[in-house]
């Protein structure tokens, strides 16, 4: 009886979904520093959808149907411009579930209880299971934006496929704008990126090997101060066939500035709106939505950018530590995931990081054989990235109808004892204008 009685009490809480869609958005931003940030001041008609997928449009190249012309003289072309490019992704699916036993019910409410010592005991394991539950769920959902896409096409691009576009396909540093591993002609959410130069995202390379060069402390380096180097192979050839970093356009070369200096450029690629001060920051949703994320060796080179270009500390003579660095105003964000995330190009063999003819250097590899982390000892570049997100064009969509829907109870056939209740969530990371929404630093060597 007491089994039967507590199942009817862990339903009698509903899906978050019939108390309306901005309930759902509350929900989520209560989970994590990721989840809380994507949903923070979306519009919940933007991102609660139904239907059997995800869809959108979006204007890569417009063909303009405005033209000058003279009364006296000119006819008209009347033209009917297909400027609108459909974009679509697949739901993906979560499910995660609740399990209790009469046994832990029995110990925990013990042989004689009181209707007051019952309602705590149920209202305890209530917390607890729900609480592991939340827990797992939301793991589930953040960890999928750093899933590794390298061989993994089908599995995020069909369908029936389990895994949903990652970071990694939306930021990825290849030139085409396709993940590694991943056919040249992919397309992601229906729009293939070699076709359409607009629907890849932004990519600046810095040096590798001398970061701080041309900063102000260090006027007299062989790197321009004020722009970049311009970088070729040293060998016979510039770019290997397959290289990742190869230029689309056919190009032997490719700029790389200086830490400060690339920050500097990519700012001005993804059109960041600086704040006032801190404060603006934190109030405006829109200037908020700018984010500059890094694990934690890409904090540690940014503090030491900025203290090799400071005469003194800033806090005090003897406090050489940046608490929040920033850049354009924008604080740069810690993400522990980064640390972890194996979403970057990587060979079966290291290469040299160095430019030097004759060895087996970054221009010189060929097709990436796998992903790697950022330090990875194959990865072809290595070293800490700096991703620039504008959250206002990426962010996940839910499905309103099934979210963390609770599924009809199971009682278990090899345990009669036992009670199992399935949550389903159905999502999908969406992004609006990978262009708008991505930049990456990637480390590269000069010469």
């Amino acid at each position: 009886m007491s089994l039967s009685l507590f199942s009817d009490f862990m339903r009698t809480k509903p899906p978050e979904t019939v108390t309306g869609p901005q309930q759902i958005i509350n929900e989520m931003q209560l989970r994590s520093y990721l989840l809380n940030e994507l949903m923070q001041g979306v519009d919940v008609a933007q991102v609660v959808q139904h239907g059997p997928k995800v869809q959108d449009f979006i204007i890569l190249n417009r063909e303009s149907s405005a033209v000058e012309y003279s009364p006296a003289v000119d006819d008209f072309e009347w033209k009917n411009p297909q400027n609108v490019v459909d974009q679509e992704a697949h739901w993906r699916h979560v499910m995660a579930h609740m399990a209790w036993t009469r046994h832990e019910l029995e110990r925990r409410v013990g042989r004689h209880p009181s209707r007051e010592g019952m309602s705590a005991a149920w209202k305890d394991l209530r917390r607890i299971k729900e609480s592991g539950f939340e827990h797992d769920h939301t793991l589930k959902l953040e960890g999928q934006w750093f899933e590794n896409p390298f061989d993994h096409q089908e599995a995020m691009t069909s369908e029936d496929g389990r895994k949903p576009a990652s970071l990694g396909v939306f930021a990825t540093e290849v030139s085409t704008g396709v993940p590694a591993g991943w056919s040249a002609t992919a397309r992601i959410q229906n729009i293939a990126p070699l076709t359409n130069p607009a629907w890849r995202p932004n990519v600046t390379f810095y040096d590798a090997e001398k970061p701080f060069a041309g900063h102000l402390s260090n006027p007299s380096t062989a790197q321009d101060r004020d722009g970049p180097t311009i970088v070729a192979d040293t060998g016979a050839t510039a770019f290997a066939s397959g290289n990742p970093y190869k230029p689309v356009d056919g190009a032997s070369s490719v700029e790389v500035f200086s830490l400060l200096n690339a920050f500097d450029d990519m700012v001005s690629k993804m059109s960041f709106e600086a704040p006032d001060d801190l404060r603006q920051y934190s109030e405006v949703t829109r200037i908020r939505k700018q984010k500059i994320l890094c694990s934690r060796s890409g904090m540690n080179l940014y503090k030491r950018a900025l203290r090799s270009s400071n005469d003194s500390f800033v806090v005090s003579k003897q406090d050489p530590a940046y608490g929040s660095p920033m850049n354009s105003g924008i604080p740069l964000k810690y993400l522990q995931m980064l640390d972890t995330a194996v979403m970057y190009p990587a060979l079966a063999t290291p290469t040299d990081q160095r430019l030097t003819a004759g060895s087996a250097d970054v221009l010189d590899a060929t097709a990436p054989t796998a992903n790697g982390t950022e330090s990875g000892a194959n990865t072809i570049c290595r070293g800490p990235r700096f991703i620039f997100w504008n959250m206002a064009y990426a962010f996940p969509i839910i499905n309103g109808t099934n979210w963390k829907l609770y599924l009809d109870l199971i009682v278990p056939d090899n345990n009669p004892n036992k009670r199992i209740q399935p949550v389903d969530t159905w999502w999908s990371p969406w992004c609006r204008s990978r262009r708008h929404a991505f930049g990456v630093l990637v480390p590269f060597p000069s010469k």
